[in-house]
């Protein structure tokens, strides 16, 4: 049953505001007929797949010059007949054509629409589905190259891979079961339980990316943290190579955190340079204060800054970021005025100068080294409902480790087996109770 798609919508797909161009997509049955009565023009002017030329008008009112594309169900994004109109890009003009849509027949889509109706009529999976929104919000080419395992199919691949070995385990069980009473030999609990050990390992894998990909997916950070006048903003411009964040001797310029993007490996990284950490009675200070724990606590990786002039206003705070269970780097700054050395203990430190080209690269090396696991895009795990869906399966694929052998518990482990089957379908939303039937027969040929 395909609920509420018996309908024709319409919607802008592209930004809102003025452009060169708008377009305005249709889809749903009777689209071609609509068209027509749009257009003037009978349904035989218009071939699929190619642009048509076209003056539109709503009785004597002229709306405009525009491009319109009819597609065939077949051919379509949405798997229904749908055309889309290319129209100039004011605001006014697309309006006048959705009013003029509704008033032929058509109503406005909901959100996600198009794509929940390419999904319900088998245009894509849902894991495709989820791959087009979030491909849409990507914020980086990282987040984009991450959602694209989505979209392009990567992610499916290694999803079906999995079911494959359930599917095949599931197969040998059931057939164990249907044909005990008959003289075959159906003796498979190595196989078996190697295909279910396969999938268990291939989940936990996946479940062990979620982190990472997560973090690809929102965006990767860095925090300059330290106490006041420790050199936090110099480095940010340093790292920038510009003057975006303002450098004083009076403690307390920044108040609130800052900003920019850095790329590191070709890839964009945000860096922030936070307000310095110290005793304030100032509430606008004290708000920045704690607004910086929170951001270096959500950060992949920390500069903890400290001079030789701030170190006494340091211990409390180095402290307090050290708990946060985020990997720091202690950079003692200002070694052109002084060679000089903290005592903090930290797995990895750096002496650094803003004038010396040599820190510099250092610094900009180890960032390298410090983030190359985030910026390697793979398969990675990175949607909540994902991750909650395999480690459902997980649960239930490291019961299966009880049983040592088939024979006499062949029930409890095909349940088992097909309960860790529909958590892994629920991700791609694939409907087919006769799929490890079908396996059995097709494999086997029993029977004959």
């Amino acid at each position: 049953m395909k609920p509420y798609v018996e309908d024709i919508i319409c919607a802008q797909a592209t930004p809102h505001g003025v452009g060169a161009i708008s377009v305005v997509r249709v889809s749903g049955e009777g689209s071609l007929k609509l068209l027509s009565n749009l257009a003037g023009k009978p349904d035989s002017r218009f071939k699929p797949n190619l642009a048509t030329y076209l003056k539109i008008y709503n009785g004597d009112l002229f709306l405009d010059e525009v491009m319109i594309t009819f597609y065939k169900s077949e051919k379509s994004f949405t798997g229904e007949d749908s055309f889309e109109i290319s129209t100039h890009g004011s605001p006014f003009i697309v309006s006048s054509f959705l009013e003029r849509l509704k008033e032929l027949g058509a109503r406005s889509a909901e959100p996600g629409e198009f794509s929940f109706r390419a999904y319900i009529n088998g245009k894509m999976d849902l894991s495709k589905a989820e791959g087009i929104h979030y491909t849409i919000q990507a914020k980086s080419e990282l987040s984009k190259n991450v959602s694209l395992n989505l979209l392009e199919g990567t992610f499916k691949e290694k999803i079906l891979e999995i079911k494959d070995n359930l599917v095949w385990a599931a197969s040998r069980v059931e057939a164990s079961i249907d044909f005990s009473d008959q003289d075959i030999d159906l003796n498979h609990d190595d196989q078996v339980f190697e295909k279910i050990g396969l999938a268990r390992l291939a989940v936990e894998e996946f479940l062990k990316t979620y982190e990472i990909g997560a973090v690809q997916s929102k965006g990767v950070s860095v925090a300059l943290c330290g106490p006041p006048n420790a050199g936090k903003s110099t480095m940010f411009n340093t790292l920038l190579e510009e003057d975006r964040s303002i450098v004083s001797d009076q403690a307390g310029t920044t108040r609130d955190y800052i900003t920019q993007t850095l790329m590191v490996s070709g890839h964009p990284i945000e860096l922030v340079d936070t307000a310095g950490l110290r005793d304030s009675s100032a509430e606008i200070e004290s708000a920045g204060i704690n607004r910086s724990v929170a951001l270096a606590k959500s950060s992949q990786l920390i500069l903890f800054l400290v001079s030789k002039d701030s170190v006494e206003d340091a211990d409390l705070y180095y402290d307090k970021i050290n708990k946060l269970g985020v990997p720091i780097i202690l950079v003692n700054t200002k070694q052109d005025i002084q060679e000089w050395s903290s005592n903090f203990q930290a797995a990895d430190s750096l002496e650094f100068s803003s004038k010396s080209p040599e820190n510099i690269l250092d610094l900009k090396n180890i960032l390298e080294i410090k983030l190359e696991p985030y910026l390697s895009v793979d398969r990675n795990l990175f949607v909540d409902r994902h991750r909650e869906l395999l480690a459902q399966a997980f649960d239930i694929l490291v019961q299966l480790n009880d049983f040592s052998q088939i024979s006499g518990s062949e029930d409890v482990i095909s349940s088992l087996l097909y309960s860790s089957i529909e958590f892994i379908d629920e991700i791609l939303y694939i409907e087919d109770p006769e799929v490890v039937r079908d396996k059995i027969f097709k494999d086997f040929c029993l029977g004959k």
